[in-house]
């Protein structure tokens, strides 16, 4: 999928981004607008860096393409809803998997997840 970057006065394109083939599902910016996640039905999640829109990271092992996902409360995790109905969460950018007795700690900014 192409992720289209857009002026919010004039629409007009101001960046182009094709990281993946596959078309992209969700995406979301962190609480304070510095990371972009973009999941993409490649069971990837990519993160770049605001306002440049560089890629900084991806995640690895996501076990189905992600439909939904949320953001913790300092940005630095995200959860991820998958069409395998499982829920993962990562570390934001690296996209390592956070272990499940540390996960249990995340303070949430949003709850999109249908799964948890």
């Amino acid at each position: 999928g192409e992720l289209l970057i857009l002026d919010g006065n004039t629409l007009a394109t101001k960046k182009s981004v094709r990281d993946r083939k596959a078309c992209i599902e969700c995406l979301g910016f962190n609480p304070a607008g510095t990371l972009l996640a973009v999941g993409s039905d490649e069971a990837v999640i990519d993160f770049y860096k605001v306002p440049e829109f560089t890629k900084v990271g991806f995640s690895k092992g996501l076990s189905g393409n992600p439909i939904h996902l949320d953001w913790s409360v300092d940005g630095n995790i995200i959860q991820v809803d998958t069409t395998t109905y499982t829920r993962q969460i990562l570390r934001a950018p690296e996209g390592a998997i956070v272990p499940d007795d540390a996960a249990a700690k995340v303070v949430w900014a949003s709850w999109k997840s249908v799964l948890a």
